[in-house]
């Protein structure tokens, strides 16, 4: 009937369980800034999960793992450079990204 459980939700859900046991009125307040936080993240952390599925779709681990592989020589590289700028270009977008959804 259930699907097998994640240890660490179980262990959170003991964790409150326990905490509404030992202090009720602390175990509310802790609930609603536990769901407050995580709505004022939730921008955050969706947007940056599509940015890795993009990455991952757009097959540049296959690259990476590709060199590593020794496929790219000195004289033959250009797939691994323009790796290179790709995730320049991701790196940035993640700043700019974290810059507008948490400072702005």
């Amino acid at each position: 009937m259930f699907a097998k459980v994640d240890p660490v939700v179980v262990a959170a859900i003991l964790a409150f369980l326990a905490l509404v046991l030992v202090v009720p009125a602390q175990a509310s307040a802790s609930l609603r800034f536990t769901l407050k936080e995580l709505l004022s993240v939730a921008p955050f952390l969706l947007l940056s999960i599509g940015v890795t599925a993009y990455a991952k779709a757009s097959g540049a681990d296959n690259l990476i793992a590709r060199a590593f592989r020794g496929h790219f020589t000195p004289d033959h590289h250009f797939g691994f450079e323009a790796a290179a700028w790709y995730w320049h270009f991701v790196d940035v977008v993640w700043l700019l990204l974290f810059v507008l959804v948490y400072w702005l």
